[in-house]
């Protein structure tokens, strides 16, 4: 049985990293080797999950890095520390079905004559905590990566990727200069290098979510000024890729849905030197107008949403 290597990341969420790494121990794959790299946390995650699971350190190894560095990093220390060839990133608030791993493990040995197989990845079950609903989110991206670019497909689903690390090692990985965006930087960088994906069309990962959620990389200052590092890394690849028009339209639609989604989680929460940063921004691109319209979109997605979900209830 071939091993595989689970990288759980964590920052400040021991009581989440805790089921995630209980859903891991749970897997009917069983030779797993796991690393946690928490990222600095200040809320006892280490002596937390000590206490927690029995025998924690002889079955996990716990990395601590010496500064908050991001989920970029956290996630290349474990990349660098597997000893497997095949590595899964689940983020702490996630987590993996029982079947998950075994049932990716074969997807790629069904395909292993595929040198560049570079992820087996699968759909997801989002749990809505406000609404007390289940949405499943489906896998869109299957063969050779490029050809679902060029159609304006980048639709990831973290957390479900199993991954050939050594295909991974030769573009070093996930890119530290980005603290957000890092998914699909890196299915850019495997379309560049022409690396294949196929999926498993069920639900092996589950992902917890509310109006509100914050994660390790919605940090609104870190997310502006990323879309921009993102954005000048692949705009002449996504043009070569899609065609100089569909590729702006592809930038422009990106960038709406990236700070239209933050100008009004912002507003929900309060945050309105949040919401200044984000509407500045999108208005400097595409002018006032356009932001405003951006804005309302988004407002009213949000609104028309929770309408649609109390009348359900």
């Amino acid at each position: 049985m071939t091993q595989v290597t689970v990288c759980i990341t964590t920052y400040n969420r021991k009581e989440q990293a805790s089921r995630a790494l209980n859903s891991v121990f749970n897997q009917t794959y069983k030779n797993i080797e796991i690393i946690i790299v928490d990222d600095f946390s200040n809320d006892g995650t280490e002596a937390f999950l000590n206490e927690l699971i029995p025998d924690f350190k002889n079955k996990v190894t716990y990395i601590r890095n010496t500064e908050n560095k991001g989920l970029a990093y956290s996630r290349n220390i474990g990349l660098k520390n597997a000893k497997a060839n095949w590595i899964v990133f689940l983020d702490d608030d996630d987590e993996l079905t029982p079947e998950s791993v075994e049932q990716k493990v074969n997807e790629f040995e069904k395909n292993n004559d595929l040198s560049n197989l570079a992820v087996v990845y699968s759909g997801a079950k989002i749990i809505h905590l406000d609404y007390k609903k289940e949405f499943y989110h489906k896998p869109q991206i299957s063969g050779l990566i490029e050809k679902c670019i060029k159609k304006g497909i980048l639709n990831t689903i973290p957390s479900s990727g199993l991954y050939n690390k050594n295909l991974l090692l030769k573009f070093s990985g996930f890119d530290e200069n980005l603290k957000s965006f890092i998914d699909h930087d890196l299915w850019l960088s495997m379309s560049e290098a022409k690396y294949y994906a196929f999926y498993v069309d069920k639900p092996l990962v589950i992902t917890y979510t509310t109006k509100t959620k914050r994660s390790m990389v919605t940090n609104v200052e870190h997310r502006i000024e990323s879309i921009e590092i993102f954005i000048k890394k692949w705009e002449n690849y996504l043009k070569n890729a899609m065609g100089y028009r569909r590729a702006i339209d592809f930038i422009s639609n990106y960038q709406y849905k990236v700070i239209g989604s933050l100008m009004v989680r912002s507003l929900m929460v309060n945050n309105y030197t949040e919401f200044e940063n984000s509407f500045k921004y999108l208005k400097n691109k595409h002018g006032l107008l356009k932001t405003s319209l951006v804005l309302i979109n988004y407002y009213l997605r949000s609104l028309f949403s929770s309408i649609y979900h109390s009348l359900k209830n």
